[in-house]
This record gives structure tokens, sequence and C-alpha cells, in this order.
């Protein structure tokens, strides 16, 4: 029988994406695991291409740049472990992590990123907020959910009001305001089919003054999806 990754590889990737998802808590044992953590590992790679160009595209059109991408460190390890006493995150969430580490595009650029959260340090920065792409381990909430008095279940918090509950499955849809219900994966695919910049969806004519800027960064991008 092929294996999912090498439909995955094949072209089949949503196919593939939706199969492991499915799947749900079965994708932790073999030998289905094995097949599933191997897709994992080639989204990353993907991840880290497209990253690597958004980057040093971004560098070639002067993007005042307010945090960065930092790979895994000892802290990172560190807290993935403690997560692991209490449950799992989602397979392609710890990927990340471990592979990828942190990043963040905030910053500002006067058609790409006004980014209102940095308005102390860019305080002539006008217009939307063009929702950078964050991926940073920025909490973890270990609330017993039968004491919870919503039964909120665990959860890691990836961004500001973006949190990913902890699941065994492949993937797992997490909250944020425009977001809600978006899996990890698609949601990687919106920033990266919007140059990083997924808020620029909401905004049409900001959107259009971001044109050239945007073909720029997206050519060439690997889809995940």
């Amino acid at each position: 029988m092929i294996s999912h990754l090498e439909r995955y590889r094949s072209g089949e990737r949503t196919q593939a994406w939706r199969e492991l998802v499915a799947f749900g808590a079965a994708v932790r044992e073999e030998p289905l695991y094995s097949d599933a953590r191997a897709v994992a590992e080639e989204i990353m790679q993907r991840i880290s291409f497209n990253l690597h160009l958004i980057l040093k595209r971004l560098v070639a059109l002067e993007f005042q740049f307010t945090s960065g991408w930092s790979a895994p460190d000892k802290r990172l390890l560190t807290e993935l472990e403690a997560i692991e006493h209490y449950g799992t995150l989602p397979l392609v969430v710890d990927c990340w992590f471990r592979n990828i580490g942190q990043i963040s595009l905030s910053g500002f650029h006067p058609r790409l990123s006004y980014d209102e959260g940095n308005a102390d340090v860019f305080p002539d920065a006008i217009g939307p907020n063009t929702d950078p792409l964050e991926v940073a381990f920025v909490s973890f909430s270990h609330e017993d959910p039968e004491d919870h008095e919503d039964n909120e279940p665990a959860y890691v918090c990836i961004a500001d009001g973006l949190t990913v509950p902890l699941s065994s499955s492949f993937d797992a849809p997490f909250n944020s305001y425009y977001f809600t219900g978006t899996f990890f994966i698609p949601y990687l695919q919106t920033c990266f089919d919007w140059g990083g910049f997924p808020g620029l969806r909401h905004y049409p004519e900001a959107a259009e003054r971001a044109r050239e800027e945007l073909a720029f960064l997206k050519e060439g991008l690997l889809p995940l999806l």
C-alpha cells in the first residue's frame, strides 16, 4: 500500500493531510506513526524553505523587524518536555517547535505590515493590522479540565490570542480572532498565500497597494496543501 508520505510527495498533499487528521489519536500508533511523522517532517522542510525565502526577500524590501526567527533552543525543548506530563501537542505543532523553532514577522513596512501592537516602536505607522505570521511558545495552561469551571482543556498559546489544544492527533484546530476553528497547517498555508501577512486578505485596498510586494514574497513558495 502506498504510504501517506509517498502520496504527499506525489502531489496529493491535501488528501494525505485530511486522512491523517481523520485518524485522530491513531496516528500515534505504529505502523501509522512512522508514516505520519515522516509527512510532518516533509511539511517542516517545505515550511523552512518558504521562511528562508520570505525573510531574505523582506530584508531586500527593507522591512523593519521587531522580532525574527530563532532556532529551537534548550529552553524551548524544556518547555516541550514539561508538556508531556499533561498530554501531547498535535504532531505537526510539535514538529514545528522541534524543527523550526519560533518566528515572528512582526515589524513595519509601509505597504505590508502596520502591526498596531508595535505602535510604540513605529509611531508613524498607520493602516490595518496585517496580522504577520507568528508562531512562538508564549505560554502553557495545564489546568485540570475537571477543575476548570468552563471545562477548558489544556492548551499552548503560540501567539497573541492564538491557542492550540493538547491533542494526540496529526493536526488540530485552534482559536484566534481571525482563525477560529482553523487547523495549524491550513493556517500556515494561508500565511504563505499572503506572503506572511494574512491579515491583508481582509483589506482589499491595502492588498492592492501591496500587490507587487506580495507577488515578490510569494514567488516560488512551496505549497503545504
